[in-house]
């Protein structure tokens, strides 16, 4: 993806969790997507990956970004290149970060003194045009033969946030539920039961493991103890897969752009 940067800083953002693991997972995630970073450019330099998260944290969003803006300073970093790792265009997405970011161009604007690092907020990871073949890939690879395959997201009242949920799903021909809003694995699997589909694989659709994997998970134990036919299996989340980390070098890096007609654009703060 073409960047208006030659050494930029990448930030990840993420939900946030009280749950330690997300957070765990962030920092690994971000260490390894430097890797991913590094084997593609002829530079020896480390590149600069960093992780923060919106929510449950013990400073904010502005505050954590801040700190990443002065570690990149130091480190003649000439932008900062902010990655929503968000699924659909949701409230977060679409309104807390560019807020969050605003605010923090303004509190640099009257204490940089014009020194301020440039940010460029990329488009969130749900709506890049490679991301639909990556993730219904990593769906498939976990299907076994003659199994009906369920997708669970984690759903959004905004209107047209679900919509490419929705696409994905269509297009492996799977079942659809959320964790927020209807309908809801429990009364999906029920359905499915119902039409005598008893092989089924839920596919979460989830950055990491946290309470909401396994509260999913003790969705899902009373059901098998309720229908003796079913036999259901459970995927596993994508942001702790390898291959993910080496997605995000490629799509988000400097040097790898998409295809010209589909080139996502960064939006230059």
């Amino acid at each position: 993806m073409p960047l208006p940067f030659s050494r930029p800083a990448y930030v990840l953002v993420a939900h946030g969790s009280s749950d330690p693991r997300p957070g765990r997972a962030l920092a690994n995630l971000a260490a390894a997507m430097a890797e991913g970073l590094q084997g593609r450019s002829p530079s020896n330099e480390t590149p600069m990956v960093r992780g923060a998260e919106l929510e449950c944290q013990p400073t904010s969003l502005e505050e954590q970004i801040l700190a990443i803006h002065r570690e990149a300073k130091a480190n003649h970093r000439d932008g900062l290149v902010i990655i929503p790792l968000f699924l659909s265009a949701g409230v977060h997405a679409m309104e807390d970060i560019p807020e969050a970011i605003a605010n923090l161009e303004t509190a640099l604007a009257s204490t940089e003194t014009g020194d301020a690092l440039p940010m460029a907020i990329a488009p969130i990871l749900g709506q890049h045009p490679d991301w639909a073949n990556w993730i219904t890939h990593h769906w498939q690879t976990q299907l076994k033969p003659g199994q009906t395959p369920v997708v669970i997201g984690h759903g959004t009242r905004r209107v047209g946030g679900n919509q490419g949920l929705e696409g994905l799903a269509r297009s492996i021909e799977a079942r659809l539920a959320f964790w927020a809003i209807a309908p809801k694995l429990p009364e999906t699997i029920e359905a499915l039961m119902a039409q005598d589909q008893t092989q089924l694989t839920v596919l979460p659709y989830f950055l990491f493991s946290g309470g909401i994997t396994d509260a999913i998970t003790r969705q899902i134990e009373p059901l098998k103890l309720q229908y003796s036919s079913l036999n259901l299996s459970m995927g596993t989340v994508f942001g702790e897969h390898p291959n993910f980390a080496e997605f995000l070098a490629e799509a988000y890096g400097a040097g790898t752009p998409s295809a010209p007609e589909a080139t996502p654009e960064l939006v230059l703060q």
